[in-house]
């Protein structure tokens, strides 16, 4: 069973790398919101934690051949629907469900190495809960100022803390700073309405699964940027130029503190020229853009999301 289990992990990790590799370049064409490339990021969370899907002539794995030579149509017994399938990229096996492998020594290195998988990712998911436990610890004794929005000592920027009940703790020293505190609210609530830190550690736990892939942990770097600079974007729409300058201004006073170990920040260090060129050429999306960005999301959906033809 757990060599099933890091077969399917394996083709997975070696699909959702390829799918990020193609968005990434997306990333820098201006004309495509970055609320669009957010969303689109779920798709390599799909293909790393969804081992199947449909075959389409329309995937762009159909341009891959050379690399998934074939794809593995589920047994009927675990699934109504004929058409799921899985990529194969390993291509070591000889039979599948379960897993049985072309030779012995295959055999013999896959189940070391499924192993040796599940003890890290196991270790790393208790790692990540525990640093989790260290910041909750530290945060639960922030001060109620109103609603969602708390005081702590524990932080010197701006965090969204919890994962079901969400607050928005701020340094101590904020909160009688009535313009900047306005900013700070305008994008903790867009965290809080998306539930951001929910999807964070998500994709943290995914990561930890995917722990052997390297790419992995730099695609969690990039999402992480995406996710902040969707935010600002969202956070700014329908602000006037003098608004985004304050919103940037908030940006650089605030990131020139020092972030706390545990503590992630939306009001940090990382990328800031990026984020403040985002927040000052912002543009609002027009009804024409939005349908458009739909309809691109749909293409690129179905694209990204299917399995090649069988």
């Amino acid at each position: 069973m757990l060599n099933t289990v890091f077969y399917l992990v394996l083709n997975m990790s070696v699909v959702a790398t390829i799918l990020a590799l193609i968005l990434i370049p997306l990333r820098f064409i201006k004309i495509i919101p970055r609320s669009v490339i957010y969303f689109l990021w779920s798709l390599v969370l799909i293909r790393l934690v969804i081992p199947f899907s449909f075959s389409s002539d329309l995937s762009i794995m159909n341009f891959c051949r050379a690399l998934v030579k074939r794809v593995v149509i589920m047994p009927t017994q675990i699934h109504e629907n004929g058409n799921l399938t899985i990529s194969n990229v390993v291509r070591t096996a000889k039979t599948y469900f379960p897993i049985t492998y072309k030779t012995d020594l295959l055999s013999r290195i896959f189940n070391v190495a499924a192993m040796i998988w599940v003890i890290v990712a196991f270790g790393a998911i208790l790692l990540m809960m525990l640093l989790y436990y260290l910041s909750y610890k530290e945060l639960c004794k922030a001060t109620l100022v109103d609603g969602v929005l708390y005081t702590s000592n524990g932080v010197n920027s701006p965090i969204v803390h919890g994962i079901l009940k969400q607050k928005v703790i701020i340094p101590c020293n904020l909160k009688d700073n009535k313009e900047e505190l306005k900013y700070v609210i305008l994008h903790e609530g867009v965290h809080i309405k998306r539930h951001d830190n929910l999807i964070r550690v998500i994709a943290i736990i995914t990561a930890c699964i995917h722990w052997f892939n390297p790419f992995i942990w730099i695609y969690l770097r990039i999402f992480i940027e995406d996710m902040e600079l969707s935010c600002d974007s969202k956070a700014v729409n329908g602000l006037p130029l003098s608004e985004r300058k304050n919103y940037a201004s908030t940006l650089i006073r605030l990131s020139a503190n020092s972030e706390k170990p545990f503590m992630v920040s939306g009001f940090g260090r990382n990328n800031l020229k990026l984020r403040i060129l985002n927040v000052l050429n912002h543009k609002s999306l027009t009804k024409f853009s939005i349908a458009l960005s739909i309809l691109f999301i749909i293409t690129i959906s179905l694209v990204l999301i299917t399995n090649p033809a069988q």
